[in-house]
């Protein structure tokens, strides 16, 4: 359940900055910013199903939870937009 509300809070945030957010000096910089959250929202829903089979199936068994990939690309994909935002903003003023 925490990745659906991830991934549903990462597409909203997106929706919202494309939306919301002032314009940036560059061209499109809020797309360039939002749309990569949502992509990665859309990519952790996706992958939330099959984590939560492949985690129930080790637990069953009594075996060690099987290593995801998810969190990776999460704290990855965030720094990198938060940076490039950053990197907008200061150049923006």
């Amino acid at each position: 359940m925490s990745w659906i509300r991830t991934s549903l809070a990462l597409i909203a945030t997106g929706l919202a900055i494309i939306e919301l957010l002032p314009e940036f000096k560059v061209a499109g910089g809020r797309r360039i910013v939002g749309l990569p959250l949502i992509a990665l929202g859309i990519f952790l829903a996706g992958t939330a199903y099959h984590s939560w089979v492949s985690n129930e199936r080790a637990m069953r068994a009594g075996l060690p939870l099987p290593r995801r990939y998810e969190t990776l690309v999460l704290a990855v994909g965030v720094a990198v937009v938060a940076a490039v935002a950053l990197a907008f903003a200061a150049f923006s003023r």
